[in-house]
């Protein structure tokens, strides 16, 4: 797993030895129910939050305990400690009493160095939502193909999310089988961690994926906003038709490359399609390294 600047470290107001942030009071915040959506990457989060955050019912679920999100943001909501940048947030984003955000395993874990989750986040009174994506292959792909090229999202409306500018590098933009297992072997570990996550808090999330989305966008929306107690009347008055926020990133090699890759490693992958909820990854790993000298 790549290494990530920790989160803590993004707060100099914040004493390297603060105890966690154990208690929130969401009622002077506006908030009668906050909500997680727990995500792996490329899994279409950036849409589903914006279709989201369009409706004014649910807030603005975006990823604001990302690292790169975090340093523009505490700057401009005027926050050094993390308490107070909790809080801002929270109050700058809540509508209609609802509050969320996504975020991913890795830095989750970082962010129960910050704050009591259980405490701040009880299961009783918050939604939990976690989205993933059913075709890990092309998942990976992409992961791998935006890391390597720095272009992560394009707009509908021409814009980009970069992050860094088009540079050369070895070999190309062409995806080696090491750098397309390595995003695999990534994103199943998140899945692993979350589902143990789950098990052991006894939290039963309500589960999406990127394939239910590009089906059928509205009728994903309005799964979540039912999952937060939305009532039929404000969703039918709020929602609108989905737009297009966001379009795919689409590559000429990549039919040609999927084809053959799923080809090299059909064992694999269907290990993968059968054992996909209790998969021992590190096995996987170790079998992959052994078999075709990957070196994961």
């Amino acid at each position: 797993m790549e290494s990530l600047v920790r989160l803590v470290d993004l707060f100099p107001g914040t004493p390297p030895d603060a105890p966690p942030l154990k208690a929130f009071d969401w009622a002077r915040s506006g908030v009668a129910l906050p909500y997680v959506i727990f995500i792996t990457g490329r899994c279409g989060s950036t849409w589903l939050t914006h279709l989201i955050a369009e409706s004014g019912l649910a807030g603005n679920p975006d990823e604001y305990f990302n690292e790169e999100r975090i340093a523009d943001l505490a700057a401009e909501l005027h926050t050094t400690d993390f308490p107070a940048y909790f809080r801002a947030v929270v109050r700058h984003t809540v509508t209609n009493r609802r509050f969320g955000f996504e975020i991913d395993p890795f830095r989750f874990q970082q962010l129960c160095e910050l704050i009591s989750f259980s405490d701040i986040f009880p299961p009783h009174r918050t939604a939990f939502f976690w989205m993933t994506r059913r075709d890990v292959v092309s998942q990976g792909w992409s992961y791998a193909k935006a890391k390597k090229t720095g272009l992560w999202q394009r707009f509908a409306d021409g814009s980009e999310k970069r992050l860094h500018e088009p540079r050369p590098v070895p070999g190309g933009e062409r995806i080696d089988d090491s750098e397309w297992w390595r995003e695999i072997i990534l994103m199943l570990t998140g899945e692993r961690l979350m589902e143990d996550y789950f098990a052991a808090a006894r939290i039963a999330p309500y589960r999406l994926d990127y394939e239910m989305l590009v089906t059928d966008p509205r009728r994903t929306v309005v799964g979540v906003l039912q999952a937060l107690s939305c009532g039929p009347d404000e969703i039918i008055r709020h929602l609108g038709p989905p737009a297009e926020h966001t379009q795919r990133n689409r590559y000429e090699d990549g039919y040609e490359a999927m084809v053959a890759f799923c080809d090299r490693y059909r064992e694999e992958l269907r290990c993968i399609e059968r054992r996909r909820n209790d998969l021992d990854v590190n096995a996987l790993r170790q079998e992959l390294n052994t078999r075709h000298r990957l070196g994961l």
